[in-house]
């Protein structure tokens, strides 16, 4: 999973943080195997979270399959709603759907 830039992880509360939000220093955790992150805000890569070397003992579950869970998760915790779009099969006009997510 190195090779994944993870931009959510938990916080020591388990609350799910997106990198924009992450602060130097403070302590992160994997989403999947809550392994310590390191948040990676340099001046060079886009800025993410990622494990430590030799940490982590994910479950092998598709590394994009997990962050896609997950940041649709912070999503829905930030914006309460969910937009999403598809295709008329027959006359393939676009229908776009925007959805409150009870509280």
């Amino acid at each position: 999973m190195g090779d994944i830039l993870w931009p959510i992880a938990k916080d020591d509360k388990g609350s799910l943080i997106h990198i924009s939000e992450a602060i130097r220093d403070m302590p992160y955790f994997c989403p999947e195997c809550d392994a310590k992150f390191a948040a990676r805000l340099g001046d060079i890569k886009q800025h993410h979270f990622a494990h430590y070397a030799n940490s982590g003992v994910c479950t092998g579950e598709s590394a994009y399959h997990t962050l896609a869970k997950y940041v649709l998760a912070h999503h829905l915790e930030s914006n309460r709603e969910l937009e999403y779009s598809t295709r008329c099969p027959k006359c393939k006009e676009l229908i776009t759907t925007q959805r409150v997510v009870a509280e």
